[in-house]
């Protein structure tokens, strides 16, 4: 079904995100984290991660490989509307899910180091 079509069906609630989502995505707000191990230290292993700048903070967005789409946000909409609530996605989820089909993302290429560094901050954590 096409896009525009499956907006149509949405919700209000949803449309508003959608709308709000598109922004985020146009704004080159989604940015996409590759974490990376080189040969030398023993593997070579690739772990991806998505985050979204938005008004008051980022947000990191989980990413589900096989199933193609966004599954969670560290965002308080998440939280209250999605996952306690009836609605199936917030914003940063929709925007990542735009960005990833469109490939609009901006690409980071991390070591792990430096991914605990953004993680940590994240979860507020001094490690």
């Amino acid at each position: 079904m096409p896009l525009n079509e499956v907006i149509f069906m949405m919700s209000g609630d949803m449309q508003k995100r959608m709308a709000l989502a598109r922004h985020l995505v146009e704004e080159g707000c989604v940015k996409k984290y590759v974490i990376y191990r080189t040969p030398e230290e023993g593997y070579f292993a690739v772990i991806t991660r998505y985050v979204v700048v938005g008004e008051r903070s980022e947000y990191l967005v989980g990413w589900d490989v096989e199933m193609g789409r966004s599954v969670c946000c560290t965002c308080k909409d998440y939280l209250v509307n999605v996952l306690f609530g009836d609605l199936t996605a917030c914003k940063h989820m929709l925007a990542v899910e735009l960005a990833v089909k469109e490939e609009k993302t901006d690409v980071f290429y991390l070591t792990p180091d430096e991914y605990r560094q953004i993680r940590n901050g994240f979860l507020n954590l001094d490690v």
